[in-house]
C-alpha cells in the first residue's frame, strides 16, 4: 500500500513538471513572437527572434503559417529574396493543408508588392493580386477584395488597358462602398476618374474626382485630387477654372511639405496660365523643373521638358528642339515610349521635312498599338480564367448538393429497385436502348460515308472537269472568255469549299491535333480564339461518330461567328466530367435574339449533337455576347 502511495505521488509530480514545462514554452514563444513583431527592433534582430520562436512550435501548429508570413515580410525588407521564396513555399503548403486562406492571401499580396516594386513585373504582380483576391473571396472579406481589385485596376491603367481597368475598379466599388475604409474608396474614385480622363470622358472624370474629394479623410490626398480635377479642366480648355483649382491647392500649407507634389501643381498652374494667354511664365516653368531635378523626379522632368518644348516652339525653335531632345533621351532611359511620341509629334511640327522624326514616331506608335493589344488580350484571358474558376467552384458545390440529394433518394427507393419487376423493366429498357443506339450509330456512319463520298467525287470528278473546261476555254479565247473564266473560277472555288467542308476527318489518336488545327484556323487579327482543356480530354473514350459530331458542330459555330457575331474574343473550354464531355463556347459579339431563327448551319449542328444523344443549349441576348453549352456522353 505504501509503495502504491509513493508511485501516485511520483506520477503526480511528473505531470506537474510537464505542465510547468508546457507553460514555460508557451511563455517563451509568446515573448519571442512579440519581439519578432516589434517595429522598434532592427529587422535582423526581429528575424532572429522569429527563428527562435519557430523552433518552439510543432511542425503542424497553425501558428507556423502566421510566423512564416512575418518572416517573409522581414526577408523582403532585408532584400533576402531567396529566403522569401523558400519560406513562402513552406507557408503556402501549410496554409493549404490547414485551410488558412487569410494568411495565404496576405502572402500573395506581399508577392504582388515584390513583383511590382522589386522586379518591375506588372503581369506577375497582377496575377498575385488576383490570387489573393480569390482567397479573400472565400472568406467574404469585402475590404481585402476591394483593395486587391483596386491594385489590379491600377496595374491595368498603367498598362494602358483603360477599359479593362474601368471594369475592375467598378467591381472594387461594389465591395468598398458602404464600408468604413474611406481612404481606399476615395482612391478607387480617383483611379476611375483618371481612366475616364484617359478615355476622353471628361464629364465622368470630373464627377469621380469630386467623389474622391468628398470621400477622402486625408487632407493631403484631397489636395492631390483637387490637382487632378484641375488637369481635367485644362484638357477641356477650361483654363480659368483649372487655374482656380491649382491656386487653391498651392495656398494650402500641406502643399509645400511634399516638394515633388508642389512642383507638379506649380507646373500645372503655369501651363494653364500660359494656355489662358499669359506669356511671361517661363520663370515658374523653370522653378518647377529645378525642384524636380533636386527631388530626382525624372517623370516630372519629362513633363517639364515636354511643355517647355511646346512653350518655346513658336518663339525659339532651337531651344524648343533642345528640350524635346531631352524628353527623348530621358524617355529611352525610363522606357516610356508614350512620352517620346509626344516629343516627336512636336518635333515633326518644328521640322516637317525631317523623315527621321516621322519614321521613329510611326515605329513607336505601331509598337505601342501592338503592346496595348497584347495587354488587353492578356488581361481579357485572365478575367475569363477567373470567371471560369468561380463557375467551377459553384458547379462543384452544386454537384456536391446533387450527390447528397441523389444518395438520400437512392436509400429511400432501394427496396423498389431490388424487386423483380424493376429488373425486368430495366432489362427491357436497356435492350431497347442498345438497339436504338445501334440503329442511330449506323445512320450516323451512313451520313459520314455519304459526306466522304460526296467530298471525294466533288474533288476527283466535278472539280477536275471544271478545271479541264477552264483550260480548254483559255486555249480557244474569244470575247466571252473572261466572263466564262470568272464564272467557272467561282464555281470551282465553291466546289473546293464544299469538298473541304465534307472531307474525311482524322480520327483515333490523330483527332485531338485535327480538332486543334481546325479551331486554330479561325484565329486572326480581328478575332482571338482561346482554346482551353482540349488536351486534357480522354478522346479515346469517345466514339468516332461523336468525335465527328464535335468537329463538324464546332466548325459550324465558328463559321457562324465569323459571319454574324462581330466578336473580338472567342473562348472554347473542354471539360471531362464523370461520363460527360462538356464544351462551352463563349464570345463577346453582338449576341442573338432570345428566340433565334436558326439557319441551315445551326440546324445541322443541333441535329448532329442530338444525333449522338448530346445536349446543346444557347444562352444569348442582343448586345451581350453568346454562350453555347454542349454536353456529350462518353
Amino acid at each position: 500500500m505504501r509503495k502504491l502511495f509513493l508511485l501516485l505521488i511520483l506520477l503526480g509530480s511528473c505531470d506537474q513538471e510537464l505542465d510547468n514545462e508546457k507553460t514555460k514554452l508557451t511563455e517563451d514563444f509568446t515573448k519571442l513572437y512579440q519581439k519578432g513583431l516589434d517595429d522598434r527592433v532592427s529587422p535582423l534582430e526581429r528575424k532572429s527572434y522569429l527563428n527562435k520562436a519557430l523552433k518552439l512550435l510543432d511542425r503542424n501548429d497553425s501558428l507556423r503559417a502566421n510566423l512564416l508570413y512575418s518572416k517573409c515580410n522581414l526577408h523582403l525588407a532585408l532584400e533576402e529574396y531567396d529566403s522569401l521564396f523558400t519560406n513562402g513555399k513552406r507557408l503556402v503548403r501549410l496554409a493549404k493543408k490547414s485551410k488558412q486562406n487569410g494568411v495565404q492571401g496576405k502572402y500573395y499580396h506581399l508577392m504582388a508588392y515584390y513583383y511590382r516594386t522589386v522586379r518591375g513585373n506588372l503581369d506577375s504582380s497582377f496575377i498575385y493580386h488576383k490570387r489573393a483576391k480569390n482567397l479573400f473571396s472565400i472568406l467574404n472579406d469585402s475590404l481585402q477584395i476591394g483593395r486587391r481589385l483596386l491594385s489590379m485596376g491600377i496595374i491595368q491603367k498603367n498598362q494602358n488597358d483603360f477599359f479593362g481597368a474601368k471594369e475592375t475598379l467598378t467591381e472594387a466599388l461594389s465591395y468598398l462602398e458602404g464600408g468604413n475604409d474611406e481612404r481606399f474608396l476615395a482612391s478607387v474614385y480617383n483611379e476611375l476618374a483618371t481612366n475616364y480622363r484617359k478615355l476622353l470622358n471628361y464629364e465622368d472624370a470630373v464627377t469621380y474626382y469630386q467623389s474622391a474629394i468628398e470621400t477622402s479623410p486625408s487632407a493631403e490626398d484631397v489636395l492631390i485630387y483637387f490637382n487632378n480635377k484641375g488637369v481635367v479642366h485644362t484638357e477641356m480648355g477650361e483654363f480659368p477654372k483649372a487655374i482656380s483649382f491649382f491656386e487653391f491647392v498651392l495656398d494650402k500649407p500641406l502643399s509645400s511639405k511634399n516638394q515633388k507634389q508642389y512642383a507638379r501643381i506649380l507646373h500645372n498652374l503655369t501651363y494653364a496660365k500660359w494656355k489662358n494667354g499669359e506669356h511671361n511664365v517661363a520663370n515658374d516653368f523653370f522653378r518647377a523643373l529645378e525642384i524636380r531635378r533636386k527631388e530626382n523626379d525624372r517623370r516630372g522632368q519629362i513633363s517639364s521638358y515636354t511643355d517647355l518644348g511646346e512653350y518655346y516652339s513658336k518663339t525659339n525653335p532651337k531651344i524648343a528642339n533642345l528640350y524635346l531632345d531631352s524628353v527623348i533621351q530621358l524617355s529611352k532611359k525610363l522606357k516610356t515610349p508614350r512620352a517620346e511620341t509626344d516629343a516627336l509629334k512636336l518635333l515633326m511640327q518644328l521640322e516637317p521635312k525631317n523623315t527621321v522624326f516621322k519614321d521613329r514616331y510611326i515605329f513607336l506608335k505601331d509598337s505601342l498599338y501592338q503592346q496595348e493589344l497584347k495587354v488587353k488580350t492578356q488581361f481579357a484571358k485572365m478575367r475569363y480564367d477567373d470567371q471560369q474558376e468561380k463557375e467551377q467552384i459553384l458547379r462543384l458545390e452544386a454537384e456536391t448538393l446533387q450527390k447528397q440529394t441523389e444518395l438520400a433518394e437512392a436509400k429511400t427507393q432501394q427496396v423498389l429497385y431490388l424487386s423483380l419487376s424493376g429488373l425486368l423493366v430495366i432489362a427491357g429498357t436497356s435492350l431497347y436502348y442498345v438497339l436504338r443506339q445501334r440503329h442511330r450509330k449506323e445512320k450516323l456512319r451512313e451520313v459520314y460515308r455519304t459526306e466522304k463520298m460526296i467530298s471525294q467525287r466533288l474533288h476527283d470528278e466535278l472539280s477536275n472537269d471544271i478545271f479541264g473546261l477552264m483550260a480548254n476555254v483559255e486555249q480557244r479565247p474569244d470575247k466571252n472568255t473572261p466572263y466564262l473564266l470568272d464564272g467557272l473560277e467561282k464555281i470551282y472555288r465553291h466546289t473546293r469549299t464544299i469538298s473541304h467542308d465534307t472531307r474525311e476527318i482524322a480520327l483515333g489518336d490523330a483527332f485531338p491535333a485535327e480538332l486543334k488545327d481546325e479551331l486554330g484556323s479561325f484565329y486572326n487579327t480581328e478575332t482571338a480564339v482561346i482554346v482551353k482543356g482540349l488536351e486534357d480530354i480522354s478522346w479515346e473514350k469517345l466514339s468516332d461518330e461523336k468525335c465527328i459530331a464535335v468537329h463538324r458542330g464546332l466548325k459550324e459555330l465558328l463559321v457562324n461567328m465569323r459571319k454574324h457575331s462581330q466578336a473580338s474574343l472567342v473562348a472554347i473550354r473542354f471539360e471531362e466530367r464523370k461520363k460527360v464531355l462538356d464544351i462551352t463556347y463563349s464570345d463577346n459579339g453582338i449576341g442573338m435574339d432570345p428566340e433565334p431563327k436558326f439557319g441551315v448551319g445551326l440546324k445541322n449542328t443541333v441535329s448532329r449533337i442530338r444525333g449522338v444523344q448530346g445536349k446543346i443549349n444557347f444562352d444569348s441576348d442582343m448586345g451581350k455576347g453568346t454562350q453555347i453549352i454542349i454536353e456529350i456522353p462518353f
